[in-house]
């Protein structure tokens, strides 16, 4: 007994000795974790109160600054007044002086004025007296010219709808829209800037799938389109790099299509007064502009006209070879003479409607040219009694073809044909002959430079226009078609009557394979079963054709999630955001660090989640006192069983 007792003291005193421990630690733990929170809030508040006093002492400045800034304005204010006083007096005594100096000059002025006002009235009454007696000439002049107001149609209207059909039937212009490009440029009229863009795009396209070898043998087509360049401000001299009167160089190849390629190789080489002809090695006769102008002057007919061949002249080939002598008009002895025989000829020749015919019949393009012709010269054939017959101006000749749909026709409905266009109906040649004719003959009554004189223009070089060599122009597309066309209508009636034999026989080869069949059934024979065997041929061919299609379809939509993959890409260059998670870069802060460091680095600083990270190690030591208490109590238990045991 006394042995159980001794040994349940000794066991209570371990009990209170574990306790005892435990509260030791408990109470440790919990003193640390108070001690660093007393801190934390003692260093809050010491940098609260610091904060206060730094607000008090920057209101205090403040309200310094703010008294001094307003006692000085209130001195700035009384010293203004003060000067503006002195001022005041200052002006009252100039305007004063000023007064009486001005009422002299006003009486001296009155009188001057007096006397200007009598002769000015003189002047007026002698001016109105002139204008009267020049409005009565103009009045007899148009008696005697009705070209000017009896118009088929107006001026205005015949370029306004003119220049719209143009734009709108020519809406992708090429090569084959040089003249075109011509009127609508020097018309003055509003052409859009992607009108002339596409020209020059597809004009480079079909330059560079040529080579720049646009011909062999009609070379006028790089003196056209020498001018439809420098019309849109391109100097031909540098397009890409190229220069179009390197081709122009050789005598001979310009020679080589007839009267036609020095007239109009005379006209690119003056249309801009920075063009030359380059000297070139290679060739066998070096081109010159006076070896163009001689060979002009060389091809006059007898009769005073110009033709392409024969010895009477033509009124296309005189109206464009006048046209290239206008630049040298009054400023040479024999061109002057050429011309002058010239117009002779055109007086001679023209018709009583007022135009002009080319091989026994009249066309709107004849007198197209002759009217561009007389606008180059500076004559004004609504005026000029020479080209009046029957009191119808070159004008009026070419406004009788003009067609209320926008457009020229080439001859008059019932009138003969030379091969052009269908009599009475709307043609294109014709339509951009009368346009730019038209266009001659208004900038000649404004007062501006010649059609093809383009002195007024400034020129730029032709930038290079990537092209792939696959694709091709729509010059070329039209050029296949065309031919396609000539050889399609030679071979039509042929083709039909191949293709008439045709089905008939395959028709009565169906009848024959019909009664056969019919015959094989009724009999019973076993190839009555067979299908024919064209349907087993077209059934692979289904499906390799929705194959294609299920590919073509695939390869589209990789290639529109591309574009799209590109076009994000852009977007995010220029916003400055991506949309892929693998190109996002977060963004950088002043102090050249990410957002989220910057944030983690605030908290840290700060007291109240300071307070917050001791919470979780102060319950961490009392969980941890708690378990080496309960451990201590089994380990007591276990020793105490076994001794009882």
């Amino acid at each position: 007994m006394r042995k159980t007792l001794r040994n349940r003291v000794k066991n209570k005193k371990r009990r209170i000795a574990y306790m005892l421990v435990a509260a030791v630690l408990l109470s440790s733990s919990l003193g640390v974790s108070y001690a660093k929170t007393d801190e934390i809030c003692q260093q809050a508040e010491t940098e609260s109160e610091k904060q206060s006093e730094s607000q008090k002492e920057s209101e205090s400045q403040k309200e310094t600054e703010t008294e001094k800034q307003s006692e000085s304005q209130k001195e700035t204010e009384s010293e203004k007044q003060s000067e503006s006083q002195k001022e005041t007096e200052s002006e009252k005594q100039t305007e004063s002086q000023k007064e009486t100096e001005s009422e002299k000059q006003s009486e001296s002025q009155k009188e001057t004025e007096s006397e200007k006002q009598s002769e000015s009235q003189k002047e007026t009454e002698s001016e109105k007296q002139s204008e009267s007696q020049k409005e009565s000439e103009s009045e007899k002049e148009t008696e005697t010219n009705p070209g000017g107001e009896n118009l088929p149609a107006e001026r205005s209207t015949v370029l306004s709808s003119v220049r719209n059909y143009l734009l709108t039937k020519d809406a992708n212009p090429d090569f084959s829209s040089i003249w075109n490009v011509i009127g609508l440029q020097r018309s003055g009229l509003y052409v859009p800037w992607s009108y002339t863009a596409t020209f020059y795009q597809n004009v480079y396209a079909y330059c560079e799938q040529k080579n720049w070898k646009l011909t062999r043998t009609k070379y006028s087509d790089y003196s056209k389109l020498i001018m439809a360049l420098t019309s849109i401000g391109i100097d031909a001299q540098n397009v890409g790099g190229h220069n179009l009167f390197d081709y122009l160089s050789d005598y001979e190849n310009v020679r080589m299509q007839g009267i036609n390629g020095p007239i109009w190789a005379l006209i690119a080489l003056n249309c801009h007064p920075s063009y030359s002809i380059p000297k070139n090695k290679e060739v066998a006769v070096q081109n010159t502009e006076e070896m163009l102008l001689q060979a002009v002057l060389g091809a006059q007919c007898e009769d005073g006209g110009w033709n392409l061949a024969g010895g009477q002249g033509d009124a296309d080939m005189t109206g464009m070879a006048l046209q290239a002598l206008s630049f040298y008009y009054g400023k040479r002895t024999d061109v002057n003479a050429a011309v002058e025989r010239g117009l002779a000829w055109i007086s001679k020749n023209q018709l009583e409607s007022g135009g002009f015919g080319t091989q026994g019949v009249e066309t709107s393009e004849s007198v197209a040219q002759i009217l561009v012709a007389l606008s180059g010269l500076g004559i004004d054939g609504s005026k000029d009694a020479r080209f009046l017959k029957n009191g119808k101006s070159p004008l009026y000749g070419l406004f009788q073809y003009y067609l209320p749909e926008g457009g020229f026709m080439h001859v008059a409905a019932n009138a003969g044909n030379n091969g052009g266009g269908i009599g009475g109906m709307l043609d294109g040649m014709a339509t951009e002959q009368g346009f730019y004719a038209t266009v001659a003959y208004q900038r000649l009554l404004d007062g501006r430079s010649f059609i093809y004189d383009m002195h007024d223009i400034e020129l730029t070089p032709g930038k290079k226009v990537e092209t792939s060599q696959n694709d091709g122009t729509n010059e070329t597309k039209k050029q296949e078609e065309t031919e396609k066309k000539n050889n399609n209508k030679k071979d039509h009636k042929t083709d039909h009557k191949k293709k008439d034999d045709k089905k008939n026989k395959k028709s009565k080869k169906e009848t024959e394979k019909k009664n056969t069949e019919s015959e094989k059934k009724q009999t019973g024979s076993p190839n009555a079963a067979k299908r024919p065997s064209g349907q087993t041929k077209t059934l692979p061919s289904v499906k390799k054709t929705s194959t294609s299609t299920e590919k073509s379809s695939s390869t589209v939509k990789k290639k529109k999630a591309t574009t799209k993959k590109k076009k994000n890409k852009k977007e995010s260059e220029d916003y400055g955001w991506s949309f892929d998670g693998e190109d996002y870069v977060p963004e950088l802060t002043a102090d050249g660090k990410t957002e989220a460091e910057t944030v983690t680095q605030s908290a840290e600083n700060d007291p109240k989640t300071q307070v917050r990270t001791m919470a979780p190690a102060v319950l961490s030591g009392a969980a941890l006192v708690i378990v080496l208490e309960a451990l201590a109590f089994g380990i007591y238990r276990k020793k105490k069983g076994r001794r009882l045991r």
